[in-house]
């Protein structure tokens, strides 16, 4: 017999030996382990006894020492709270009060006052106002239309003038004026009274003064020509406030 087939039995032996040790090996495998503290079978967790040794571990009250900077809560005193008692916000007032309103009058209250007329020359227009009584929740006011004036002709106004006080007036008549003078001069047009009502101890209106003049008037003199100033009305006005007298 060959040397072939004289190792054929050796080499059966080997394998069927290793066979044998993956069995074996498998089969430790499959085997359960030493049990964990602490768990049971069905793989819930039990509590362990905490062992210590005084040798070679710290204790367990040393290490709540060593880790009490950390963990200890805030020391109160007795009878105080950690809790902080919030008061809450009171609601901010955003009405404000009402203030009594108070009437505004379009002009300073006085018992007397004038009006005047810029009419570029010479030739003054005024009107002057003077309170003369208050009674009765009426006041009485004087109205005097004025013209100042140097050399002047002037034909007679019928009805040529009005003085108005609110919704009311009053036409007046001039006589022909005729001035020759040098001097400055003062002609009264007319002098009438109105009457305004009042509210409470106050009386406002708007008094004006108008005058038909209808003519023309020196302005200046440049050498030996005569520039004058051509007017159709004169007029001069404004509102008055008078109060009753204390």
């Amino acid at each position: 017999m060959t040397n072939k087939f004289r190792n054929k039995p050796l080499v059966y032996t080997v394998i069927f030996a290793l066979l044998i040790s993956v069995c074996f090996t498998l089969l430790a495998g499959c085997r359960p382990g030493p049990e964990i503290p602490g768990t049971s079978d069905s793989g819930k967790t039990t509590p362990s006894p905490i062992t210590s040794s005084p040798d070679t571990t710290t204790s367990y009250k040393e290490k709540d020492t060593t880790t009490a900077d950390a963990t200890t809560p805030d020391q109160t005193t007795p009878g105080s709270s950690s809790v902080t008692d919030t008061q809450p916000a009171t609601p901010e007032d955003t009405t404000t009060a009402k203030t009594p309103e108070t009437t505004v009058l379009p002009a300073p209250i006085a018992s007397s006052g004038t009006f005047k007329m810029d009419t570029g020359t010479t030739l003054g227009y005024r009107v002057d106002w003077s309170l003369d009584k208050f009674e009765d929740g009426l006041a009485y006011i004087d109205v005097k239309v004025i013209l100042t004036t140097y050399e002047l002709y002037v034909s007679g106004r019928k009805e040529g003038g009005i003085v108005s006080f609110g919704e009311e007036s009053i036409r007046f008549s001039t006589d022909k004026i005729s001035y020759s003078g040098k001097k400055p001069t003062e002609i009264i047009l007319t002098l009438v009274q109105v009457v305004v009502p009042a509210e409470g101890d106050i009386a406002v209106t708007y008094i004006e003064g108008k005058w038909f003049f209808n003519g023309a008037y020196l302005k200046e003199k440049i050498g030996d020509e005569y520039i004058y100033m051509e007017y159709d009305w004169l007029s001069a006005g404004g509102y008055v406030c008078v109060q009753k007298p204390q």
